[in-house]
């Protein structure tokens, strides 16, 4: 049985923070656990947890106070005062039933980040499928361009030198607003940005209209005078703008209906500049700095959510062009014997389609994919969607499926999956099986994209490239 989002409420924190001025994390080495430990921290609070393994991110959390257990024992929570968890433990969890028995109070990962943005003005939530983490990061490269010193909370890295928390003032607070168990139903965010919604999360969400209800619900949650960033282009999302028509709401697209679009599109290599019109007005000429067509949207998302925050149109232009992408984002790693080796965290058919598009664009060899997909539900439920996008590559390779928090009873596979792709493919049963078969096969000119949510980074290990996670 999974643990699920608590909805205590903010007064009620508050209140169990209060009595012993700490608080404990289980699963305090996860990239969005690690954030709120740092926030705490700042805030005066005791702050402690604990993880499986050490990490760069629990060395780092060590080297700033916080007490980190390597493993997970009941004594380790005594004398916090409330227990943050991550939805990926067990309900069984030996420290969580313990702080069930003492009634110490339990509270999920959305609920506690809930409460910590509270303290800030002007609070920008990123949500949708696809493009969240890349428009988190590149909305705060645009407000530090604006030297507006934002707070950021990253589901990826934000840059190649720092993690997935950025300290900031307490005027402008940027997140990454996930929907996954509904964890944005415990947000409060002023200014609400969805990039596009479909179908995801098979394992909770039973259909696209269940989708839709909560990103609808998650609206309802905006301040009174707050505003719905919305793509316009979206058929999906403006279903969801029906909902709330009593919400101030600004569209972005590339159709003319659009209150903020970009026309006269141009690429080179792959990376893509616009002129961006603004309810009516050209503005100017916007220039990306990364590669993809998918880009210009994440770029419109963001220029609406910081025009309507006060950054001028220069101050704009200077940080989407600064801006090269976010962690595992398509990011370029090395190049072995001429070939070039990229990590990207796809995992849904419409990214890795929008990644094997831009990776095309970028090179004039063949596109190879070593590819591990995360989950049997979302497997099974869009096995067709991801034969047709994995097929855009040249060379696939299908690795185990990451299994998460699931078991397989849905009868998908690795192998079954590379037998349905329309271009060569083939299944790979371990990292260093991809690794020896990229080195053997793929050849001067060409280009590599590890891709997947899981674990497939240690692929780049077994290549003798170290990863970032």
């Amino acid at each position: 049985m999974a643990l699920t989002n608590t909805h205590i409420g903010n007064q009620n924190i508050e209140n169990a923070l209060k009595n012993t001025g700490s608080v404990y994390f289980i699963g305090i080495g996860g990239v969005s656990m690690s954030c709120l430990a740092e926030m705490s921290l700042e805030r005066g609070l005791r702050v402690g947890g604990s993880d499986r393994t050490p990490s760069d991110l629990t060395h780092m959390l060590e080297n700033k106070g916080i007490t980190v257990y390597y493993g997970h024992r009941a004594s380790q929570i005594e004398g916090y005062g409330a227990v943050v968890y991550t939805l990926a433990i067990d309900i069984e969890n030996e420290e969580y039933q313990a702080a069930i028995k003492k009634g110490i109070p339990c509270i999920s990962r959305a609920d506690f980040l809930g409460y910590l943005m509270g303290g800030y003005q002007n609070r920008i939530g990123v949500s949708g499928m696809h493009g969240k983490s890349t428009t988190t990061a590149m909305l705060a490269a645009v407000f530090e361009a604006a030297k507006k010193r934002p707070t950021v909370v990253s589901g990826a890295a934000l840059s190649h030198s720092e993690g997935c928390y950025r300290k900031g003032d307490t005027d402008h607070f940027i997140y990454e607003a996930c929907e996954y168990m509904d964890s944005f139903l415990s947000f409060y965010p002023t200014i609400a940005v969805i990039l596009n919604v479909e179908l995801d999360h098979t394992d909770y969400f039973a259909s696209l209209d269940a989708v839709c209800h909560s990103f609808a619900l998650a609206l309802k949650r905006l301040s009174p005078d707050g505003i719905v960033v919305l793509n316009g282009d979206d058929e999906n999302v403006m279903r969801i703008a029906e909902m709330v028509k009593d919400k101030k709401q600004i569209t972005f697209g590339l159709s003319e209906a659009a209150d903020v679009r970009a026309t006269e599109l141009s690429q080179k290599k792959g990376i893509f500049s616009f002129s961006l019109i603004y309810q009516g007005k050209n503005l100017g000429r916007i220039s990306l700095g990364i590669e993809g067509r998918h880009h210009v949207y994440n770029a419109l998302a963001t220029a609406t959510a910081a025009l309507a925050s006060g950054v001028s149109f220069e101050e704009l232009a200077e940080g989407l062009l600064s801006f090269k992408g976010a962690r595992r984002r398509m990011e370029y790693h090395a190049t072995l014997d001429c070939v070039d080796i990229y990590e990207d965290y796809a995992h849904h058919p419409t990214e890795i389609r929008a990644t094997l598009l831009t990776a095309k664009e970028m090179t004039k060899g063949d596109v190879w994919c070593v590819f591990q997909s995360h989950t049997y539900s979302r497997t099974a439920e869009l096995f067709e969607d991801f034969a047709d996008a994995l097929s855009l590559a040249d060379h696939t390779l299908l690795l185990p499926i990451y299994a998460a928090r699931e078991t397989d009873t849905r009868g998908v596979s690795g192998k079954k999956l590379a037998s349905a792709l329309s271009c060569p493919a083939d299944y790979v049963a371990s990292f260093s099986d991809a690794a020896d078969y990229i080195r053997e096969n793929a050849k001067s000119g060409d280009l590599v994209i590890i891709m997947g949510a899981g674990d497939v980074f240690h692929v780049l290990d077994e290549l003798g490239i170290r990863s970032c996670s």
